[in-house]
């Protein structure tokens, strides 16, 4: 009986709190009281890493940028792993981790920031204490970027995000056969965003503050309001741009259906019609003209041309007359290179003069030559050699060329029968005509390049000439 008592009066009661529940939010609402609801209700994970401490080539942000970074997206409801100058075993057990929090569902988002490279048209992070002396070990020593869109594909959550900060400077060039700079294009798998803080095949800047110039960016405007990422990265875009007087231009590739935000919010007013703002301009974006973001992008050039390029779009453009003198300063700087790497014809002096008979061994030139001079030996006559077996017996000159033009046994005839030695090194074929530069000092000999001498006939003359420019 009191069981049944205390049923009668307890549903009532039950009832009545429910329907209290469902009309409390009306009655502030209609007292313009607003009662804060979450609008970013999708899970959201993220695995954040920033390589810094790596011993060839440390670099001076991305433990900065990770931080910085990780911070951020706690504020935007992510809940985020941080790793910071990981080893290579370290990152692949945090992107394992990453990819088993995302198979529970949700919006992933990977950011690096740290040294990466491409090789053969795929793209690698390196760890800190990675030894990469070859091109072929990078496979053993750094981590696939790949892996990571592996890891998210398979886990087929929602939608992914991948942020690489990671376009620096190849470390470990100077081993390499090719060099490739930055990284390489890849791919967004169905439902994902891939940003690169710069275009593929480029290179970005570290940055001389606390972050690069990338990151810096793109955190000043992940917070804003009701701002999809697509305008988002648009937004940094142009201000890396501008920051880098169009030397850096981020990158994406994208395979997204819809609009993504970082962070939403109901613009209030007194009742239920809040709506959502769908792009307000928080801060005023640096805005360029195509006139001169072409002027900037063109007026380092050392090449005419890509002056003469702005000239032809803009021939009474603001940056006219500058494009002009830039090219008459040019034509100087090109006029007066030409005349820097025109040959000098060098001039000589003789120092000595002296006969070389052909049936004799080596026989001093008198000419005394210093080490690292230059100088000319000319030589005229014709010999005879003694052993040519048929008649007539040709007369040679110096080069080996016979007087009536027919072959002959003479040994090594192409490099010339005339040899010189300084001093007693290593004897050099001279011919009719030869410049060179003395390897040690000493006295000029010359003799012909024959085994047998004695039943030669004949002398050469040499001349031997200084350098006056010596």
């Amino acid at each position: 009986m009191i069981k049944q008592y205390f049923s009668i009066l307890f549903i009532p009661l039950i009832y009545v709190l429910y329907l209290s529940f469902l009309l409390i939010p009306q009655v502030y609402a209609e007292r313009g009281v607003k009662i804060a609801r979450p609008v970013n209700t999708e899970r959201r994970i993220a695995l954040v890493i920033g390589n810094s401490a790596y011993k060839s080539s440390p670099l001076r942000n991305p433990v900065n940028d990770a931080t910085d970074m990780a911070t951020k997206l706690r504020r935007l409801g992510f809940q985020v792993s941080l790793g910071k100058d990981l080893s290579r075993k370290e990152m692949r057990t945090a992107i394992r981790k990453f990819g088993d929090e995302l198979k529970r569902g949700g919006v992933g988002l990977f950011y690096y920031a740290g040294h990466g490279m491409q090789t053969q048209g795929k793209n690698y992070l390196i760890p800190v204490g990675s030894n990469i002396e070859r091109e072929d070990e990078i496979q053993d020593e750094a981590i696939d970027a790949g892996s990571v869109l592996r890891k998210m594909e398979y886990a087929g959550n929602a939608m992914n995000m991948v942020f690489l900060d990671a376009c620096r400077n190849n470390p470990f060039a100077r081993s390499f056969r090719a060099i490739n700079k930055g990284l390489a294009q890849m791919d967004a798998p169905s439902g994902s965003l891939i940003v690169y803080a710069t275009a593929p095949g480029s290179v970005a800047a570290d940055g001389v503050g606390r972050n690069g110039i990338f990151t810096k960016n793109l955190l000043e405007y992940l917070e804003t309001p009701n701002l999809p990422v697509n305008q988002i990265l648009m937004s940094v875009r142009k201000d890396v741009r501008l920051e880098t007087d169009v030397n850096q231009t981020p990158w994406e590739s994208s395979s997204l259906t819809g609009d993504f935000y970082f962070r939403r919010e109901k613009v209030g007013s007194k009742g239920p019609s809040s709506k959502i703002v769908s792009s307000p301009v928080v801060r005023p974006l640096k805005t360029m003209d195509a006139e001169e973001e072409l002027w900037k992008a063109l007026k380092d050039s050392d090449n005419q041309e890509d002056i003469k390029m702005y000239l032809d779009e803009y021939p009474q453009g603001r940056f006219a007359v500058a494009a002009r003198v830039k090219i008459k300063q040019l034509k100087r700087k090109q006029l007066a290179m030409l005349k820097k790497s025109a040959p000098s014809v060098p001039s000589f002096k003789e120092i000595a003069r002296a006969p070389i008979k052909a049936n004799k061994s080596w026989q001093s030139s008198g000419a005394i030559v210093q080490k690292e001079n230059t100088y000319k030996i000319t030589a005229s006559g014709k010999w005879r050699h003694g052993n040519i077996p048929f008649f007539p017996n040709p007369w040679f000159a110096p080069d080996g060329v016979g007087s009536n033009n027919i072959n002959t046994i003479v040994k090594d005839i192409s490099t010339g029968t005339l040899i010189a030695r300084i001093g007693n090194n290593q004897p050099f074929a001279v011919g009719s005509s030869l410049v060179i530069k003395a390897d040690s000092d000493g006295i000029l000999f010359f003799r012909m390049n024959d085994t047998i001498l004695f039943d030669n006939e004949g002398e050469i003359e040499v001349v031997v000439e200084n350098s006056t420019t010596n």
